[in-house]
């Protein structure tokens, strides 16, 4: 099926399609049709769409009857934009490989050490540019369990890192007093 079809085909079931269909239905199969006949938008076009939803959602004056209808449609971005994939982390709305710089970080008694992706995530929110971030707050709603994250990243972190400073604080109090012995 080529695109002028696909389109003949939704304009004769928008005006001769079958009376009994239930809307729900209806409207599944016209999205579909509607997205064969169209390429899909790149990631850029969908950056600016969410841009303009998120504009409208924050708007105090809009009409409380659309918000639920700019409210889906913002989730759908959402899910095309941080799709498996996709390169956008779901939980920051930053880049992957932004947060990717940060998952090995050099410790200054253990050397370079892997750390936690939530621990990344923070490092990565902080030494965002204020672009990056005004990108992220439009595609990621604040819940309290991220409020959180970074509290529970650092404490992850400790843990990770308490028993090689464990071991190398022995050694070095060993070998201390060895030292004095001699």
């Amino acid at each position: 099926m080529d695109k002028d079809e696909v389109e003949e085909f939704q304009q004769e079931l928008m005006v001769n399609g079958p009376a009994d269909l239930p809307r729900e239905e209806s409207g599944r199969l016209v999205g579909r049709l509607t997205a064969l006949a169209n390429r899909a938008p790149s990631d850029e076009q969908l950056w600016e769409e969410l841009a303009t939803v998120a504009k409208v959602l924050a708007d105090r004056k809009r009409s409380s009857r659309l918000a639920a209808t700019y409210h889906a449609a913002r989730e759908r971005i959402v899910t095309w934009l941080t799709r498996p994939g996709g390169g956008i982390d779901p939980v920051t709305g930053l880049p992957w490989s932004q947060i990717a710089r940060y998952r090995i970080v050099d410790d200054p008694d253990l050397g370079r050490v892997p750390q936690y992706v939530d621990a990344a995530r923070q490092l990565a929110k902080a030494d965002a540019s204020d672009e990056e971030r005004a990108r992220a707050e439009m595609l990621v709603e604040t819940t309290r369990w991220q409020q959180i994250a970074g509290p529970m990243a650092e404490l992850n972190q400790r843990y990770l890192t308490w028993f090689p400073r464990l071991i190398l604080s022995d050694l070095w109090s060993r070998a201390s007093s060895h030292l004095c012995q001699v």
